[in-house]
């Protein structure tokens, strides 16, 4: 997307993201948030799930929510 398309999903869903510059365009590093969404049909954002989350967890809750969609 356009830079501004990308800052108004960031905005939207409160994502932290910093280019650390580099030496050239194709040698730098990135700070950011390391959630995962979950977003249905519709382009509803139904949860998010931190790093720290398990694997079980997550497919619990995704599992629910497909039933709940179906």
């Amino acid at each position: 997307g356009s830079d501004a398309e990308i800052a108004a999903v960031s905005k939207g869903w409160r994502i932290y993201s910093r280019a650390n510059g580099g030496k050239n365009d194709r040698d730098y590093m990135v700070d950011h948030a390391s959630n995962t969404y979950l977003v249905m049909p519709g382009n509803r954002t139904v949860d998010l799930f931190p790093r720290e989350d398990s694997a079980e967890k997550i497919a619990a809750t995704v599992g629910c929510n497909l039933d709940v969609a179906a």
